[in-house]
């Protein structure tokens, strides 16, 4: 499987920079009008911008200035200030919106995206690396939308109304600015080459810097534990000393290119003022036999000292658009991954109203990443609908991964696995795992209340339904010693509270979703001796009349599932009840041996 780019070694030619720039205007699709509507208002407010000089120069060339009224001359010149302004207050209303709402939608269809992505995706690609496409790189995104596109319009607008107010002044003149458009195209390609190397380079700093940081926070513990906060504070210096660095560069090279323009321009415009001086006294040389007058010789110079303002604004325009399309690259190769676990095709998908829960793996193959690496080996398992199992094991011989197919987190990679009867591939995904409760060893908590957690599969159980699931598993007396109860807040993980409990929320969740298939990877594993005693009835119940798969190491919780399946070699070594496998004296008797001896050593 393809992975995201994460180094400096994938770099954006610099021809795909526009594809991508169009890619990122395309965004707008749904928000076409009004962006014409703005590019629209943005044209009219750089006319009117020109036109101010253009009246200018009209007035001052008029032979009765002295006898007009002066209102007539300000009235004008007034209207078109506050057009120029007006349509440059609404100009920049219109694109924010625009902008806002295509980001948005961005932000919107990027988080869709990560959830339909498999378990396989988040194993190969760091979470820092996700936060920081969807932080950083959707802000630098979000920044040219809002403000490079409308700067792009003003820019292409400004150049052409000022270029054809030029040749309408003086054609010849025009003729002197254009023998400085290849040492100006030069400048900019120069400028835009190194600027995306630097750019692309920054970008992937600072993502690593995210990631860093995001990775650092979420093991603190183990960073304190192990005596590592001096490390990992010199490691997350050295990230932002080289981000600081790479910063200080773009600077230096956009701080380079403007005074480079200006010189460029102050030359330009005094070879104009010496080659219009000329003409102006030897006008058998001007080519076009239009009239230069001194009053025209000014307004070119004007003019050109107007196009100087938006030739300062290119560097800085240049920086966001390669900041853009570096950004818009790193958020695209998210949206475009391939979803790898994918829902069947509309019409083609099966609801039946009940599910029994009977699984049957056939001739079953997975692997993680090469085929030569295979965890699981043309496994052949059925499992009767309610029937309880235990996975046991050594670490690695693909117990959980078992639970993860019949989840489908995962497709296997050949073979099938059928719920019912019927391939898992022909049901949603969220009919799926409607039917199903997985509780995995880490209890995973979300940001809220205790209860709130609890019914997190389904919302609309009120606190005394509960409460009184939980006095059903056994975990109500024990939640009851929360600080506050079923109302104690949580944060994202649940690390404020033990492992224990953790996993005690986690089992009551389980109940809460009220499953025909019940998951449980080591479930109990973080559970004292006494609470195991509470629960061990409730598990009784929990499991009732479903189908579960147990993943456990502690005897006590093995030995009651109606079959036992020792997994190792790719495949099921052995398989029975728990006084059929003690009889066999083979790998489950030795597998138990080896945990008492570990359970010793513990205590």
């Amino acid at each position: 499987m393809a992975k995201l780019s994460e180094g400096n070694d994938d770099k954006i030619p610099v021809r795909n920079v526009p594809k991508l720039l169009l890619r990122i205007i395309r965004l707008m699709g749904p928000y076409k009008w009004l962006l014409v509507l703005g590019n629209i208002l943005a044209f009219i407010c750089v006319y009117a911008d020109v036109k101010i000089i253009v009246y200018f120069r009209e007035i001052i060339k008029r032979d009765d200035l002295n006898t007009v009224p002066v209102l007539t001359i300000i009235l004008p010149l007034m209207l078109i200030s506050i057009l120029s302004r007006a349509t440059g207050f609404m100009n920049v209303t219109v694109s924010s919106i625009a902008s806002n709402r295509a980001i948005n939608r961005v932000r919107v269809y990027f988080f869709e995206h990560l959830q339909t992505l498999s378990k396989r995706f988040y194993d190969e690609h760091k979470s820092g690396w996700l936060v920081a496409r969807n932080s950083s790189d959707m802000g630098s995104l979000q920044d040219f939308m809002m403000f490079g596109m409308m700067m792009i319009v003003l820019i292409i607008g400004k150049f052409t109304f000022i270029i054809y107010n030029m040749v309408l002044v003086s054609p010849t003149l025009i003729l002197v600015c254009f023998f400085f458009i290849p040492a100006g195209i030069f400048l900019i390609a120069w400028f835009r080459r190194n600027m995306i190397h630097l750019v692309e380079k920054y970008s992937s700093q600072n993502s690593h810097m995210i990631g860093y940081l995001a990775e650092s926070i979420k093991g603190v513990r183990v960073v304190q534990a192990y005596d590592r906060e001096d490390f990992n504070f010199n490691e997350y210096l050295n990230y932002n000393e080289e981000n600081a660095e790479l910063g200080l560069k773009i600077i230096k090279l956009a701080g380079l290119f403007i005074p480079a323009m200006d010189l460029l321009g102050i030359i330009s415009i005094s070879m104009v003022m010496v080659s219009g001086t000329y003409l102006i006294h030897n006008p058998e040389y001007i080519l076009f036999g239009e009239t230069i007058t001194a009053i025209d010789l000014c307004t070119y110079v004007i003019y050109m000292n107007l196009l100087l303002v938006p030739i300062r604004f290119l560097s800085f325009l240049f920086n966001r658009a390669i900041s853009a399309a570096t950004s818009a690259r790193r958020i695209f190769e998210v949206i475009d991954f391939n979803v790898e676990v994918e829902d069947p095709a509309e019409g083609d998908e099966v609801n039946p109203e009940n599910i029994e829960g009977d699984i049957e793996f056939k001739d079953v193959t997975f692997a993680y990443g090469d085929e030569s690496e295979k965890i699981l080996d043309h496994v052949d398992l059925h499992i009767k609908a309610g029937e309880t199992i235990a996975l046991i094991g050594e670490t690695g011989v693909g117990k959980t991964t078992m639970a993860h197919l019949i989840a489908r987190f995962y497709d296997v990679s050949d073979g099938e696995i059928c719920l019912d009867g019927i391939n898992i591939k022909s049901f949603k995904q969220d009919v799926l795992h409607s039917h199903m409760g997985i509780v995995l060893q880490d209890g995973f908590l979300f940001s809220g209340s205790v209860l709130d957690n609890i019914r997190f599969r389904n919302p609309l159980l009120s606190k005394d339904e509960v409460i009184a699931l939980c006095k059903t598993l056994g975990t109500h007396e024990i939640i009851l010693k929360l600080p506050n109860e079923y109302e104690t807040m949580v944060h994202e993980g649940g690390d404020e509270i033990s492992i224990g409990q953790r996993q005690i929320i986690s089992l009551s969740r389980a109940l809460a979703a009220d499953p025909r298939i019940l998951i449980l990877d080591e479930a109990t594993s973080a559970i004292d001796t006494y609470t195991e005693q509470i629960l061990d009835s409730a598990l009784e119940k929990l499991v009732e009349s479903r189908t579960t798969i147990i993943i456990a190491h502690r005897l006590s919780t093995i030995r009651k599932a109606d079959r036992i399946l020792v997994i190792g070699d790719g495949g099921i070594i052995e398989a029975g009840s728990h006084d059929e496998l003690i009889e066999k004296k083979g790998h489950y008797v030795s597998l138990l041996e080896q945990h008492r001896k570990a359970q010793t050593i513990r205590a």
